[in-house]
């Protein structure tokens, strides 16, 4: 299965249904907000043809240390979301998601220079608790006045994770730059990710990503028993792993 993680909510019915053409099998509709998580989701399921399934995303903006008592595991709010993203601007606020914040992905914004360094020691402890980075494709088609601080911090944070524990993403406003998922794994290998790397980013990373959602929603990991016989091989693989 393939999975865009990151359709704008604005503009998500246009964008998911492109997605769903070019070979998707699901995205995540998301919103962005900054300061202090104080209202559940609202995203709406799209309305598009076929089976695309559809979760909902938060990418919390994080820019003072004062966010950080309101983002805890027991937040409901964010407790109303699919996945949860951060996206630290502060060296300090980088160090906290890696190191113990309950989110799912970190999120950098990597379209200008970052102004702290990504050290492995620091990026080795958020892949070692199952934490995921995000790498957005969307820039490099959308916005060439950015392309290539884009290009090079990408490059660095393949670097610094050795292409583990990525994700690839859309993050695209207009559906004329939706990518197909092989296409997308072209794009992979410019900033060093292997073949294989590039398609677990867009299927088994993200599987895992919305696996971990689901562990952080139902509180500490509750286990759920299911009968074997009633899993897709496919479509429940990471039931399986």
């Amino acid at each position: 299965m393939f999975w865009d993680l990151n359709v704008p909510a604005p503009v998500a019915g246009a964008i998911a249904d492109t997605a769903r053409r070019l070979g998707f099998d699901g995205v995540a509709v998301n919103e962005i907000v900054s300061g202090k998580v104080t209202a559940a989701c609202r995203i709406k399921p799209v309305a598009v043809a076929g089976t695309l399934k559809q979760k909902t995303r938060l990418t919390v903006v994080l820019s003072d240390s004062n966010q950080i008592s309101s983002l805890s595991s027991g937040n409901h709010f964010l407790k109303s979301y699919d996945i949860v993203a951060f996206r630290p601007t502060t060296d300090k606020l980088f160090q906290q998601c890696c190191m113990s914040l309950d989110c799912d992905i970190i999120a950098l914004d990597l379209s200008e220079r970052l102004p702290f360094p990504i050290k492995f020691p620091t990026v080795h402890a958020a892949t070692q608790r199952g934490v995921f980075f995000e790498l957005c494709y969307g820039g490099l088609i959308a916005d060439p006045a950015s392309r290539r601080q884009l290009m090079s911090n990408m490059m660095n944070v393949v670097r610094v994770t050795k292409g583990r524990n990525i994700i690839l993403t859309s993050q695209v406003i207009d559906a004329l730059h939706v990518r197909s998922p092989y296409d997308i794994m072209n794009l992979g290998a410019l900033f060093g990710l292997s073949h294989a790397q590039a398609r677990a980013a867009l299927s088994t990373n993200a599987i895992s990503v919305l696996e971990r959602g689901q562990l952080r929603r139902t509180a500490q990991g509750v286990c759920r028993a299911v009968e074997l016989s009633s899993l897709d091989p496919e479509k429940d693989a990471w039931m399986l792993q």
